[in-house]
């Protein structure tokens, strides 16, 4: 029964996990943990800055006699995060449990770093200030959502252009012209690049999802991919490796333009604050960021999807050329993680709170919603198993070593 407290349930490739239905009743499920610990005050130490988890904690804490904690997100064995979970901060909760596949529906292969709530979507954060000030008031942020690739790319470069020589230079986005301004301002005067990111996402997590996006249409399928079926993705691999280096040709960091091999040491709090203090036009992320940013800063975000220079020779069985270009990728809004840095007894106590609320019906019912109204691809990154997602992996590094 011991081994039942250690379960959560989850899905992969450094961006958390899905959850399944489990027949454990919570009576069950708390029986071992309350026996064994009779003696001493159970405790759970919580971050959870919005208070997302306080209604589920509090009818825990009543139900199991444990003592709730709040604190920071180094001191809390149970963390509410909004950044893509990595085993550099996040126990992955699949280890160890031959219960996974039962509960989560997926292979004991799969890696879990966190469980993931709500719906958010995955693409470039901008601030729509900045757009202005560099195009103009009469800008229309729906251009650049829906330009091609070829009037994306043209974009990138005119940016980077002008970051380093301003002028009144035309563009051309969705069909419509714009004019760069003649000068930097204010808003401008800070950008030292036209994009950052993570490196540990440069070729990872929901960027992925428009490769895979060329052949399958549902994370189901892309489940019962076999290592030997990623050979299919060589050609949107490779247009893939085109976009990562056409950003990492114009990439910003907190202290100014990067090399493209510094560019991929880049870490996500890095990213987050260049992109916070201007430095950088775009933010390839997901939007669940925002929470990390200053008020000002959220209520001038708009999201740009990502654009690949896919052709029809690149598509299977999956989405069309329009359907890739023109819509993010819908991920979680955050994730429920237990630290990697927390002693065994403060994980097993946060693992026993996880998989009490996912197993009892009124804590269930306490969790965030998804927000059905999040339009986009589904992350089909999220169905890669570990012997694919190496299959894709080995791809793309013979693809980068071959340019």
């Amino acid at each position: 029964m011991k081994r039942i407290m250690a379960l959560m349930t989850g899905l992969v490739l450094l961006t958390g996990c899905t959850i399944g239905s489990l027949r454990i009743t919570p009576e069950k499920a708390a029986q071992s943990e309350s026996t064994t610990q009779q003696q001493e005050q159970r405790i759970l130490r919580v971050y959870d800055p919005d208070s997302l988890l306080t209604e589920a904690l509090n009818l825990y804490a009543q139900e199991q006699q444990v003592q709730i904690v709040h604190t920071d997100a180094e001191q809390a064995a149970l963390a509410v995060t909004y950044q893509l979970p990595t085993e550099a901060t996040a126990m992955d909760l699949s280890q160890g449990n031959g219960l996974l596949p039962v509960a989560a529906g997926v292979s004991s292969e799969d890696v879990c770093y966190g469980i993931p709530f709500g719906t958010n979507s995955y693409g470039y954060l901008v601030d729509n200030r900045l757009l202005k000030a560099l195009l103009g008031e009469a800008f229309d942020q729906q251009n650049l959502k829906n330009c091609s690739w070829e009037e994306w790319q043209a974009f990138v470069q005119a940016v980077n252009d002008w970051i380093t020589e301003p002028t009144a230079k035309k563009i051309t986005l969705n069909g419509k012209s714009y004019q760069f301004a003649k000068a930097k301002n204010e808003s401008t005067e800070q950008l030292q690049g036209v994009v950052t990111f993570s490196g540990a996402n440069a070729y990872a997590g929901p960027l992925l999802t428009p490769v895979m996006a060329t052949q399958y249409q549902t994370v189901e399928q892309v489940r019962e991919m076999e290592q030997e079926d990623t050979e299919q993705l060589s050609g949107a691999l490779q247009r893939l490796v085109q976009v990562v280096k056409m950003e990492t040709a114009v990439m910003a960091g907190p202290e100014g333009r990067l090399s493209q091999q510094d560019a991929l040491t880049l870490t996500a709090e890095q990213a987050r604050q260049t992109f916070a203090e201007g430095k950088a036009l775009f933010y390839r992320t997901g939007a669940s960021e925002t929470h990390l940013m200053e008020e000002s800063l959220q209520q001038n975000l708009v999201l740009i999807p990502m654009k690949f220079p896919f052709t029809a020779e690149d598509l299977g069985d999956g989405y069309s050329l329009e359907e890739l270009l023109n819509q993010p990728v819908t991920v979680a809004d955050g994730w429920f993680t237990v630290s990697a840095n927390a002693e065994a007894k403060a994980q097993k106590e946060a693992q026993a709170f996880l998989l009490w609320v996912y197993t009892n019906e009124s804590g269930k019912e306490l969790l965030p919603v998804k927000d059905e109204t999040v339009q986009g691809l589904p992350d089909l990154s999220t169905g890669l198993k570990k012997g694919t997602r190496q299959g894709v992996e080995e791809q793309v590094k013979t693809l980068i070593g071959a340019e």
